[in-house]
């Protein structure tokens, strides 16, 4: 039997670019940019449904070999829907305390 690898992996690497942005100096040109990681966490989104999308339709065509493989898309991209709302909602707060900032 063999193993296959955790695609939900590039999420991780999302966060931690995140993570790296927030503890970095945002000046530095070098650096990756916060829109080009959230870009990013959209497409890898947009990517988990897809596959997810795939996986149902083998399971629905009798094509897939095990029900749990797309069990396991339906959660990982349920997961990837949740943290990219989530990282949205947090953007929406900073902007809606940004505006209310006085200058």
């Amino acid at each position: 039997m063999a193993i296959q690898s955790i695609s939900g992996i590039s999420q991780i690497q999302n966060i931690q670019q995140l993570t790296d942005i927030s503890k970095n100096n945002l000046n530095q040109t070098s650096k990756t940019q916060f829109n080009e990681v959230f870009d990013n966490l959209i497409k890898n989104m947009v990517e988990a449904e897809i596959n997810t999308e795939n996986s149902l339709n083998m399971l629905a065509s009798g094509d897939i070999a095990s029900i749990s493989k797309a069990i396991v898309g339906l959660a990982e991209t349920d997961l990837t829907i949740k943290f990219t709302m989530e990282v949205r909602n947090k953007l929406v707060d900073a902007y809606k305390e940004m505006m209310q900032m006085q200058v």
